[in-house]
């Protein structure tokens, strides 16, 4: 696996993420910190919302999701198998 294509699927993700936390974000925000409702974060959240509910994002989440947990399984397993195949060739010195 290269060097950037793990940074770059994680990055998407992260990115997908965006409308689920935002949300929350902003309802914690608005029941801890203004007393008052912000125009400005409501319309960010509704916009968030909206993104969120759409087909094509909840589709692009799950797989991206499903790909970030594959790329890291195998991630950890490689570096496993590194580390047990360098102790066998330690072990035979």
């Amino acid at each position: 696996m290269s060097k950037w294509l793990k940074p770059l699927l994680f990055g998407i993700w992260g990115l997908l993420l965006i409308p689920l936390i935002g949300t929350t974000f902003e309802t914690w925000l608005a029941e801890n910190v203004f007393s008052e409702p912000n125009a400005v974060a409501t319309t960010i959240s509704n916009n968030l919302v909206a993104v969120g509910q759409l087909r094509w994002f909840k589709f692009a989440l799950v797989l991206m999701t499903g790909i970030v947990i594959g790329v890291s399984l195998d991630s950890s397993t490689r570096k496993s198998g590194e580390r047990r195949a360098f102790e066998l060739r330690s072990l035979g010195y």
